[in-house]
This record gives C-alpha cells, structure tokens and sequence, in this order.
C-alpha cells in the first residue's frame, strides 16, 4: 500500500506588513501637515529676509512688540502666544486643564521655548494669536515681535507698517531698571517711532509703554520715565521743527545710540504737514498732541504681573 505524504499547506498570506507600511506613510502625511501648519501660523524669520515685497499687504488686526534687547518683548511674546493658545484649546474644549495652566501657572518659564530665548537678529510671529485673552469668543490677530537691535529695527518697523494696514496696537517694553543715559537713548528710537505711527492712519496707533522688571528693587517708577521721556521728546520736537526747511537726512544709527543724541529722522518730513502737526510746532511736547493714545504700565514677567497689559490687548482687540 503506497504511503500517504502530507502535504501542509501555509495560510495565505494575511497582508498585514502592507497595512503596516499603509498606516506608517498616513502617519507620516499627518505629522508634515501638523508641521507646516504650525509653521505657518508661528514662525521666526532671518530680519534680512524681509523685504517690502516678500510679504503681502492684510487687513488682519496686528499687534506688534518692540523695545530694546533684553527688555523681556521675547519672553512677553512666547508667553502671550502660549497663553493664548491654550486659552484657545480650553474654550474649544480641547484640553480640560488648559483653563487652569493658563490662569494659575505662576512661571512664565512655562510658557518659554525649551531652548529658552536669546538675542538676535530675527522676528517672530503668530499668525494665530486670538483675543481677548479675557472671553471666551476669541477673534484671530497677528502678534509679531521686532529684534532689539536698532538698525534692525529702524529696518523693520516701517515695512510692517506698510503691509500690515491693521495695527491695533504696539507695545514698546523697557527695562525699568535702565540708566537715565539708556532711556535718553531710547527716546530717539521712541520719537520717530511716533512720526510713523501717527502717519499711519487719521486716528494714530496705540501704544502701550511697559516698563519690565517692576519687582526689582530700585525700578524707575512710571512718573520718573514719562517726565524724562516728554523732556527728550521736547527736545527733540524743536530739533525737528527748526530743521522742517533744511535738506532732510536720514538718522545715524550710531549716533542714535549715543545718550545725549538729540537727532530724529526726519525722512517723512515731506509726506504730508498734517501727518506731524505733533511736531510743526515749537511748543513743547505733551502726548495729548497725540492722535494715538500713549499709556505707561508697570508690570514683571518674572512675578506674571502682567495683567495690566493683557487689559490693554483686550480693550483694542474689541474696539
């Protein structure tokens, strides 16, 4: 009797290292489209990349940040984007402890990029930055922060001027604890900065004066800086009305860092006389000239005593 051979037979195959492969690349796709969402919504650009061109004009509410370097406008940027953010999650209920992190954490270092923040020479922006951080009904706003340095910023201001065509607001933050010689160096900047803004539009722009670093012992209090700042501006402004006839040049950077500087920049002198009535005339300064309003708050982002400036935010946010 021939012998029976068994013949086994292996199951067929099931497929599943295809499936494997399938979900690693959908996986994949999700992650690079996570990626570049988060990019384009939150970057940070090479100053020298930007130019009038390269970016396109919008009517989006923007806020912008500037001051000098180590003033803390980086810190208060990442902070206000990340608070933002998870406010954000909160109301859509997403995160049921964002509620909590953002209005109890007491560390602003919470809200920091790990590798911390460091001088340099680019702008950070957000291009999803939602107010007010006080409601529940949040509307999308441009939050970008300016690099200290001045010739950067002397660069910059004026392109996002000109593209970004709805400017809510920009809050200048000082170092509370700076030298008189410092603040005189910065009332340059500040000036000019106000021959921009009140140019901008009929009614200005508003800016807020933060003054950092409050909880330090010796800060300048708030009537200390002001009444330095409108006796520089006084200064300045009749600097400015006596050369309205002369040939106009552009400030030196270098002698805008030199503390008893008391040159402006002049180039827009020729745009329109009614862009600068604040400055046609020899009497001496007062921000009551001012189509913007100019507001001074102290504040720490060490102690998170922000809440002044995050009022400020809201109230333009809704107007």
């Amino acid at each position: 009797m021939p012998q029976e051979t068994e013949i086994l037979t292996e199951p067929a195959a099931t497929g599943t290292p295809n499936s494997i492969i399938l979900i690693t690349i959908l996986v994949g796709l999700v992650l690079l489209g996570l990626f570049l969402i988060f990019q384009k919504s939150y970057s940070s650009t090479p100053a020298h990349l930007l130019t009038n061109t390269s970016i396109k004009k919008n009517h989006i509410p923007t806020f912008l940040i500037i001051g000098p370097s180590n003033s803390g406008k980086t810190t208060l940027f990442h902070y206000l984007s990340k608070k933002s953010s998870v406010l954000e999650a909160n109301a859509n209920g997403k995160d049921s402890d964002s509620d909590n992190e953002a209005n109890n954490d007491k560390k602003v270092n919470n809200y920091l990029p790990a590798d911390g923040t460091v001088t340099s020479t680019t702008f950070n922006i957000n291009n999803q930055f939602k107010l007010p951080l006080s409601s529940s009904f949040k509307k999308n706003h441009i939050l970008i922060d300016i690099p200290g340095n001045i010739q950067i910023s002397n660069n910059l201001v004026p392109t996002f001027l000109k593209n970004y065509l709805n400017i809510k607001g920009i809050i200048y933050l000082i170092d509370s604890n700076a030298s008189d010689e410092s603040l005189i160096s910065q009332s340059n900047f500040l000036f000019n900065l106000l021959l921009k803004t009140e140019s901008y539009s009929p009614n200005g722009i508003d800016i807020l004066i933060g003054l950092n670093k409050s909880e330090i012992f010796g800060s300048k209090p708030i009537f200390k800086v002001k009444n330095l700042l409108i006796n520089q501006f006084d200064l300045l402004k009749r600097n400015y009305f006596q050369n309205r006839s002369s040939t106009i040049k552009n400030i030196d950077t270098d002698q805008m860092n030199q503390p008893n500087s008391n040159s402006i920049d002049n180039d827009n002198s020729g745009d329109n006389d009614n862009d600068f009535q604040f400055a046609n005339s020899s009497t001496s300064f007062s921000f009551d000239q001012l189509e913007g309003n100019v507001d001074f708050f102290t504040g720490s982002l060490y102690k998170n005593d922000i809440d002044r400036w995050e009022n400020w935010l809201d109230e333009r946010a809704v107007n």
